[in-house]
């Protein structure tokens, strides 16, 4: 038993070293996480640190530019008078719009239809009044009435 014993607490030490170390490891690779994320953070504001920084040394230099050109060169803006005599002169060189296109039209036409057969059908009339009723029409023409016709036969 006391052999069984010594083995266990051998087992069981192994697994909590095992353990804690891999807790350890945990919590250095969320740090380490951490820590990537933060540098980054501060490599994009130093980006933005310096282009604020170049903005303001541009915009601190303007003045010094606007009196270097009133002083030396004495350029100005080109004004549209210079150029032109009114704003009427310069709506006249907006291009006209251009012509809609062409419409084309298509005319779809169907198929002339074939000939109908023609049908002819026989029925018996009633038993009372024995006699034969014979008629021929058109398939599709039907409604015509030149078409239709209808003719009895008492003898049959």
């Amino acid at each position: 038993m006391r052999n069984y014993l010594g083995v266990t607490l051998m087992v069981s030490a192994t697994i909590a070293t095992a353990v804690a170390s891999y807790s350890i490891n945990l919590r250095v690779a969320g740090e380490r996480a951490q820590l990537r994320k933060l540098e980054m953070t501060l490599a994009d504001e130093a980006e933005r640190i310096h282009a604020l920084e170049n903005e303001r040394l541009t915009r601190a230099r303007m003045p010094a530019v606007e009196g270097w050109n009133n002083q030396v060169f004495k350029m100005a803006a080109p004004a549209a008078t210079q150029y032109l005599r009114s704003p009427v002169q310069l709506a006249a060189f907006i291009a006209p719009p251009p012509p809609p296109p062409p419409v084309q039209y298509a005319v779809a036409a169907a198929p002339a239809p074939a000939a109908a057969p023609v049908v002819e059908v026989a029925y018996a009339a009633p038993a009372t009044a024995a006699r034969v009723v014979k008629a021929s029409y058109r398939a599709g023409d039907a409604a015509s009435s030149t078409a239709a016709t209808a003719t009895t036969d008492p003898g049959n």
